[in-house]
């Protein structure tokens, strides 16, 4: 689900062929809005397909991308980065390898419950464009545990109420694991839902992107 709050949003996903039986998924959330989060946006799709040849290895992918963003963004005397979270369903390996590049860690659901995967700080990296040379952890979990996994963009966390409080990665995290027994369709709307409710006004304040996998892992 892609809800942008103009027609130049800096929310973006991608859902890249690694290899047969290899996917891999990622969302991004460039810095600010209007033309210059644009065309970051576009230099980000230009360096996705330069590093296709890494796509299989989340952390090498990411520090691709970082490399690239770092020597582009450096001449610019404006800050400006991009988080990310990239994750690749392995079929042949049987497991799910991912890289955080300080974004919101995905929602892996399994039979044991919903968890946040890299969010531990030694477990992400910094935003992409900010430092060269960083480095991004991969981390890795079994297919055969994994129901389904959720990738997200903050603007949903950060939404906030009447009083100014944010809806929380926790309570996003609750809600994921309250959708299990929907179908991945209407799971995906349920969150929408659920966060608008919680909104002022019954809108979002920032661009939201929301992608969801199937799996089936542990039923």
């Amino acid at each position: 689900r892609y809800v942008p709050t103009s027609g130049l949003a800096g929310d973006f996903y991608e859902v890249i062929e690694v290899g047969p039986r290899q996917a891999g998924l990622l969302v991004c959330d460039v810095m600010g809005h209007g033309v210059r989060s644009a065309l970051v946006v576009a230099m980000l799709r230009g360096l996705i397909e330069k590093e296709q040849k890494r796509s299989g290895k989340p952390g090498r992918f990411l520090a691709g991308l970082n490399a690239g963003l770092h020597a582009i963004l450096g001449r610019s005397e404006v800050t400006i980065f991009v988080t990310a979270f990239y994750a690749v369903i392995d079929r042949d390996s049987g497991e799910l390898r991912c890289a955080n590049a300080g974004h919101p860690g995905a929602v892996a659901v399994t039979a044991e419950g919903p968890r946040q995967l890299a969010v531990d700080s030694s477990a992400r990296g910094p935003a992409l464009g900010l430092i060269r040379g960083a480095e991004f952890p991969t981390v890795r979990m079994p297919l055969s545990k994994l129901v389904r996994l959720f990738l997200f963009t903050d603007g949903l966390v950060e939404t906030e109420d009447c009083g100014g409080a944010p809806f929380s990665e926790k309570r996003l995290v609750e809600v994921f694991g309250q959708c299990g027994e929907l179908p991945l369709e209407e799971s995906l709307d349920r969150v929408l839902a659920r966060v608008l409710e919680h909104s002022q006004g019954g809108r979002f304040d920032d661009d939201v992107c929301l992608l969801g996998a199937e799996l089936g892992g542990g039923r």
